[in-house]
């Protein structure tokens, strides 16, 4: 399997066409590839950004919320009411509180390593 450092770096060619005056790309023969996920299983790794820093270097950022699933504190009803949460219709979203999860905004660098 290829190391997190060779899949951002195969992105590399892809993102710098995005600094061009060139016409819009079609892209062809994508591919789905992890290249990060979170320490703990089940994971949740989320909003993932993409972007060229100054001299091109590429960076990708993204959320992680790690914590035990249960035993944890779980924000109330009432603020979950304010929130209107979960959504009207999508019950199965009231798992999604993360409420006493650790949450984290990571950032990959182009060496692989993780900073925050």
């Amino acid at each position: 399997m290829p190391t997190r450092r060779s899949l951002l770096l195969g992105l590399a060619p892809a993102l710098s066409l995005a600094q061009t005056t060139t016409p819009p790309l079609a892209l062809t023969d994508l591919a789905i590839k992890t290249i990060y996920h979170s320490p703990e299983t089940p994971g949740y790794t989320s909003w993932v950004g993409c972007w060229l820093m100054p001299g091109g270097t590429p960076m990708i950022s993204f959320h992680q919320a790690t914590g035990p699933l249960k035993g944890r504190y779980r924000a109330s009803q009432e603020i979950l009411h304010r929130l209107s949460w979960p959504p009207p219709g999508k019950p199965e979203f009231a798992n999604y509180d993360m409420t006493g999860l650790d949450m984290k905004t990571l950032h990959l660098v182009p060496n692989g390593d993780l900073s925050n």
